[in-house]
Parts: C-alpha cells; structure tokens; sequence
C-alpha cells in the first residue's frame, strides 16, 4: 500500500462520518432513525474494511492465476478429448450413413450388389464416393467363353459403370457428388 491510498482511505472515511452526522442530526426521533444508523453503520464498517479486502483482492487475483496456470494442461487434456469423441462421432454417423445407402440401393438394383462405399471427404465436405460392386450371382453359373482384353466389352463395361453412377446419384439424391465405380471386393 502506498501513502496515497492511505491519504485517500482516511479522508473516505472522514467524509463519511461527517455526511453520516449530518443525515442523524436531520432525521426526527422515531424507529425509522435506528434503521438508518444501522445502515450507515455497516457502511463505516465496509469502509473500515476496504484496506483488508484489497490486500485480499491482491492475493486471491495471484491465486487464481497459479491455479489458472495448474489447470491449463487439464483443459488440453479435455480439448483432445473432445476432439476425439467428435471424430468417433463423425465416423459412426458416416458409417450409419453408408448402411443406410447401401440397403436402400440394393434393394432398387439388379444384377448388381453393393459390397462397401468409401466417402472421400475434404475437411467435412463429401468430395466423392466410391462404390464396390459385385455381379449378384446364382449359386451355379455356366461359362460359356472366356474373352480376355476385349475394347467392346471394356467399352460396354463403361456404358454400364456409366448408367450405375446415374442409378445410384438418382436412388441416392447426390447429383453434385462423383461416385466411382470398383468391381470386386475392396483391398483392405
């Protein structure tokens, strides 16, 4: 504490107990009277006091940046923890998300059954989707021929991944969003 701020804290108090004698000396004598003395009582007293709960003001801001300092590595800890639990969220949503999309175009496809989607995101924009499609099969086939290489059937199966996009952006509602079409099962 300084000189000044004792200078100041007498003449407070000085200036109150004078602005206090001259409210008593014009009040009348009645209960109304005690009720006010009491009141300016308590002011005197909080006045008195001012110096104590600086001093204490001081130290408590001092406390509360020691344990300020204590408890940052703790709100890390949380923040990270947070972070995690957002991500675990967002994976399960994606993951619900690809279920659902994958039951609802099985059941409007023919010939062909949806094995597994990748969402290709940027930040948490959908940038693309990747499908994995296999030919649904009868439990016995007969092969006729073998063609290897052939640019007709590489050219029809073009046509056919073409016309399965749009199915899919159609079942789906996501014309904005490029799905890519693998057949066979992913690689892991």
């Amino acid at each position: 504490m300084t000189m000044q701020y004792i200078v100041d804290w007498v003449t407070q108090i000085i200036i109150f107990i004078f602005i206090g004698t001259i409210i008593q000396i014009l009040l009348p004598e009645n209960q109304f009277r005690k009720y006010v003395e009491i009141v300016l009582g308590l002011f005197l007293l909080l006045i008195f006091l001012q110096p104590v709960v600086s001093l204490m003001n001081i130290s408590l801001d001092l406390s509360w940046h020691k344990m300020e300092q204590m408890l940052i590595p703790e709100n890390v800890e949380e923040n990270i923890t947070w972070n995690g639990l957002e991500t675990e969220r967002d994976a399960y949503i994606w993951n619900e998300s690809k279920e659902i999309l994958m039951e609802e175009a099985n059941r409007q496809l023919t010939g062909q059954v949806i094995r597994d989607i990748d969402f290709i995101l940027e930040e948490t924009t959908l940038q693309e989707m990747v499908v994995y499609l296999d030919e649904e099969k009868e439990k016995f086939i007969h092969v006729d021929k073998i063609i290897v290489n052939d640019d007709a059937s590489y050219s029809a199966q073009t046509e056919k991944d073409e016309q399965l996009v749009k199915k899919l952006q159609q079942i789906w509602e996501v014309n904005d969003v490029p799905i890519k079409i693998q057949w066979g099962r992913r690689l892991e």
